[in-house]
């Protein structure tokens, strides 16, 4: 059983919580809300997909600029 540290949004205390895999509903420690599902720190994997596309249509652009008769 994994577990990970994640910050409430409400308190910002720092919490343990499951795996996603499971379904037992995670409350913060300290005020009781419950922790968010997708959180918000979390933006390294669209971040990074963002970063790639960019390249990719970058790359694109100059080789359609060259290859397009003028």
């Amino acid at each position: 059983m994994k577990k990970n540290l994640t910050s409430c949004l409400y308190c910002h205390t720092k919490n343990e919580c499951h795996t996603k895999n499971e379904l037992i509903e995670e409350r913060c420690s300290n005020c009781g809300m419950p922790l968010a599902k997708d959180h918000p720190e979390n933006y390294k994997n669209k971040t990074s997909f963002f970063v790639k596309a960019f390249w990719v249509i970058t790359l694109f652009c100059i080789v359609m600029v060259y290859y397009l008769p003028r």
